[in-house]
């Protein structure tokens, strides 16, 4: 176990700690969403949620301690949320400078249109923040677990169940997650 877990004494050392696990989780959320959304989006999101775990550790919500999987496990759900609302933020900026643009070059659409295209943008937000809550961590470590080279063996031993109880679990959540994924 790393000792560097134990509870910080002090602000700079707590910072440090943050850094040093949040650099083991960015690459596997790198590696979870970078098929649907920009790089450039998911950098901004990754950065700003690890504002928000550090928010998080001043608010007295997140405890180092030396129970180092639950730190990660707490870590994970706070990131993988956190990215969630970041990146469908980040798309619904892009859409509206887009119908910025052609409202530019064209006749302003009537108001029932932008009334009806209003109710749909919120309806799809609402939805995507449904979706994206649903995700609890014991789910979203099934993904980082798949995503980091895991197999279903050794998943399946280290929750003491069969393979093919871990392997049905975690295609059912995949499915999910592509519905999530497929919004942004």
């Amino acid at each position: 176990m790393d000792r560097a877990l134990r509870t910080p004494a002090t602000e700079a050392e707590a910072v440090a700690v943050i850094n040093k696990i949040y650099t083991q989780i960015a690459p596997i959320i790198f590696a979870m969403f970078y098929r649907n959304v920009r790089k450039e989006d998911l950098a901004d999101a990754i950065q700003s949620t690890a504002l928000i775990v550090w928010s998080y550790y001043k608010g007295g919500k997140l405890k180092l301690s030396d129970n180092e999987g639950e730190v990660f496990q707490y870590l994970k759900s706070i990131a993988f949320h956190s990215v969630c609302r970041m990146l469908y933020k980040s798309k619904r900026r892009r859409e509206k400078e887009s119908r910025a643009r052609e409202s530019a070059i064209t006749l302003a659409p009537d108001s029932a249109a932008e009334c009806a295209e209003r109710d749909q943008l919120e309806h799809d937000r609402r939805a995507f923040a449904t979706l994206a809550s649903q995700f609890d961590p014991g789910e979203i470590q099934l993904l980082f677990d798949r995503e980091s080279g895991m197999t279903f063996a050794k998943m399946a031993q280290s929750r003491q169940i069969t393979t093919q109880a871990i392997a049905g679990r975690y295609y059912s959540v995949m499915a999910k997650f592509r519905r999530l994924a497929a919004m942004l």
